[in-house]
């Protein structure tokens, strides 16, 4: 009698676990301001990249306002997911903000005048050309991407600052460290502080470490989307103070022309687009914004192997194509 009823106890608790497993797998939409054909439209745009990918998570912005938010392959939406690279133009937001409130002076300055322990950091042969905010915000500084940035007690930089582009995610721990000395706040706290709470966006979060201005921003595919919001109304930073120095091309690479903290392309037309792609490993990520137009693409996703391909950037055109399409 004993064994029967642990029998039976042991085979409800795998049903309860396959039921919990099974609600967590399919696909799941939370905001929705789409009609049944849209929704269609978008599904067939995203089964096309289903199987690389454990889940994805995308976030609609349409005349200013989220009208779809969904999570394919796993229910993410309640759930953060790291934004990769996509954290560079967050952490660039935030120098905008200290920017327009005078804690940094000038995008140009050298970044000693606000962090003194760099003052001797700067190799032999490249001591007159000191780093400013413009090197570390387009790709300019010569630091090392992930590789170890010292030399000794030197920076190791591949090239004279502003001669080339090298893109680097040490060049943007630098610049939130640089961020956290002039504010006094963590990069966790100016994250929430200047990030987070302008728009109500509560689930950002990132750890408190070097790499986290570059790479380990986290929040819902919701707050991602508000994120692109408050770039377009001005919430975070001017349209004038954006027209006259993000909005600008100031160097190209493989990936687009370079803005200031983002990617960007047709620049000076309504068809201006500022993106950025992210990847850490299997966690994937983009953004993809049309400011004139009040239009974005937020995606997250898991990939299946750290090898697999980077195609989020087709996805996020072929969406934003679809909204330009529903405008109409």
């Amino acid at each position: 009698m004993r064994k029967s009823y642990l029998i039976l106890l042991i085979v409800s608790c795998i049903a309860v676990l396959i039921t919990a497993a099974a609600s967590r797998l399919g696909d799941f939409v939370g905001e929705n301001l789409l009609d049944p054909e849209q929704m269609a439209q978008v599904d067939n745009i995203v089964s096309a990249y289903k199987t690389n990918y454990n889940y994805i998570n995308i976030a609609l912005v349409l005349d200013g306002e989220v009208v779809l938010t969904k999570s394919y392959g796993q229910n993410r939406l309640e759930r953060t997911d790291v934004y990769a690279s996509v954290s560079k133009p967050v952490t660039a937001m935030i120098f905008m903000q200290l920017l327009e409130s005078g804690e940094i002076e000038d995008v140009l300055d050298n970044i000693v005048r606000y962090i003194p322990d760099y003052a001797d950091v700067m190799p032999e042969r490249y001591a007159d050309s000191p780093i400013n905010f413009y090197h570390l915000l387009t790709h300019q500084s010569g630091v090392s991407h992930l590789s170890d940035m010292w030399d000794g007690e030197k920076l190791n930089l591949a090239f004279r600052p502003g001669s080339d582009v090298m893109y680097s995610s040490n060049a943007f721990g630098i610049l939130g460290l640089v961020m956290t000395r002039v504010t006094g706040m963590s990069y966790p706290d100016l994250l929430k502080t200047y990030i987070a709470k302008p728009v109500g966006a509560e689930s950002f979060e990132a750890p408190d470490i070097f790499a986290a201005p570059s790479g380990q921003v986290h929040s819902t595919i919701y707050d991602m989307a508000l994120f692109a919001i408050g770039v377009m109304d001005e919430t975070y930073v001017s349209e004038e103070r954006l027209q006259e120095l993000v909005f600008q091309r100031y160097a190209s690479s493989e990936y687009g022309e370079i803005c200031l903290g983002w990617y960007c392309d047709n620049l000076g037309s309504p068809d201006l687009t500022i993106f950025h792609n992210g990847s850490n490993g299997r966690p994937r990520a983009h953004l993809r914004i049309k400011p004139e137009k009040g239009m974005a693409v937020a995606i997250t996703g898991m990939d299946h192997s750290e090898d697999g391909v980077q195609n989020f950037a087709d996805l996020s055109i072929e969406l934003i194509e679809f909204l330009e399409v529903s405008e109409r």
